[in-house]
């Protein structure tokens, strides 16, 4: 259960980043390149896989946290209430319901992927083209990669990709008839994501989105990654174009989105978009500017105050979670107050106030006694005039309460 509550603290914190990111997104779009957007993005999306709240307690800083709410109300006695025992047992559930929920995220994408690569690759061939291959050997050169990484050529697609983690493949359309310099521009756009790991990457936030599937934001952060990514490719590609260089890239992307459309297909990949997201890529392309110093010192400290916002807000959240899972429950303070509950089993346990086990020597004054059927109708007359004063609006006295707490057994903690 602590590993679940970790997972929701978590969550809700790369959450609240995303939603500050996303209000913030007017500033930073006019501040910072699209390289930035990226990798803060990434990082943001870490907060949804990594404790950094339990960086806190070891750096030795001291920040106010919350403590966990506590579920279930517990009746007089030991014995728990409907309401809470119900809550009880439905949180026994919530591990399992969220590794299942894990489970068909995963099977959907597998079984997406694996459709979509039979269509696409179902009439595959390579290219055989001498302008493809002259073009694919100059970008190799240009990125310095070793690896040749074959070109082939689809009836099934209508923009280029990048697939293949372990066997990285491209794939063009076989409907477009690109000139060499847009085969340079395409084929330098694709392996460029092959030289950054980008397929691994968006296979990890994919894990990680998993994790997390009942959360909206994980969905819309993840294709804010997706969408920087393809926006800090192209501002890569453009660095050593002129003007008339990055006009001819941004026809480039217009052709392919075109033809996509006549051909009714849903645009997902690096060569398409929606129509917003289109105009702000090439309004990037044709205004990206080199990075200076000022803005790069204050792109850093942008991305350092966030990853601290981050780290603090799910500090305060995490409440206890943040101890260690192996220490003892702490000692149960003098004056604090105490429940018990009677399991259906006949077994009793205590708790205190934020929900921890009383140790075994501070339990003696929190376990309730035999109640036998003399003492139990002197319980219910108790309790009839405490009712009585409450529909008068009035506090019970005191004797009633010190009455009632006698006829349990239980004794009462004194207070300083």
């Amino acid at each position: 259960m602590d590993n679940l509550y970790a997972l929701l603290v978590m969550s809700a914190a790369a959450s609240g980043l995303y939603v500050l990111l996303r209000l913030s997104r007017r500033w930073t779009h006019r501040y910072f390149r699209a390289t930035w957007h990226y990798y803060t993005h990434v990082l943001l999306y870490s907060f949804f896989l990594l404790p950094y709240f339990k960086l806190v307690p070891l750096l030795g800083l001291q920040l106010p946290h919350v403590q966990p709410i506590s579920l279930g109300t517990l009746a007089p006695g030991g014995s728990p209430a409907a309401a809470g025992y119900a809550a009880f047992a439905f949180l026994d559930l919530l591990p399992y319901l969220a590794a299942m929920g894990s489970a068909v995220f995963l099977a959907v994408i597998l079984v997406q992927n694996s459709r979509l690569h039979r269509r696409v690759f179902s009439l595959c061939e390579i290219a055989d083209d001498p302008e493809i291959a002259r073009a694919l050997a100059a970008c190799r050169k240009e990125l310095g990669i070793a690896k040749n990484i074959p070109v082939y050529l689809s009836p099934y697609t209508s923009t280029p990709f990048l697939c293949g983690i372990f066997r990285p493949k491209i794939v063009l359309p076989a409907a477009l008839d690109f000139t060499p310099e847009e085969y340079r521009h395409v084929l330098l756009h694709e392996m460029t994501h092959y030289k950054r790991r980008d397929l691994w990457l968006k296979c990890l936030l994919v894990c990680i989105n998993a994790l997390h599937w009942f959360n909206p934001l994980a969905y819309w952060a993840r294709r804010d990654v997706d969408r920087y990514c393809e926006l800090s490719c192209d501002e890569k590609l453009v660095q050593s174009m002129d003007s008339t260089e990055r006009k001819r890239y941004c026809e480039l992307l217009l052709t392919v989105l075109w033809t996509a459309a006549d051909q009714r297909v849903r645009l997902y990949s690096a060569f398409s978009s929606e129509r917003k997201y289109l105009e702000g890529r090439i309004r990037m392309i044709l205004n990206s500017q080199h990075v200076t110093k000022k803005r790069a010192v204050r792109a850093v400290a942008t991305t350092l105050v966030l990853a601290v916002i981050g780290t603090a807000s799910a500090y305060a959240a995490s409440g206890g979670v943040s101890q260690d899972a192996g220490a003892p429950p702490r000692e149960l303070p003098e004056g604090a107050g105490v429940i018990s509950v009677q399991y259906p089993d006949g077994t009793v346990k205590s708790y205190d106030r934020a929900g921890n086990e009383v140790p075994p020597q501070a339990k003696e004054h929190a376990v309730p006694q035999p109640i036998d059927a003399a003492t139990q109708q002197q319980i219910e007359e108790v309790l009839s005039e405490i009712r009585a004063y409450n529909e008068q609006g009035l506090p019970a006295p005191q004797a009633h309460l010190d009455k009632l707490n006698e006829l349990y057994g239980i004794k009462p903690y004194a207070t300083k």
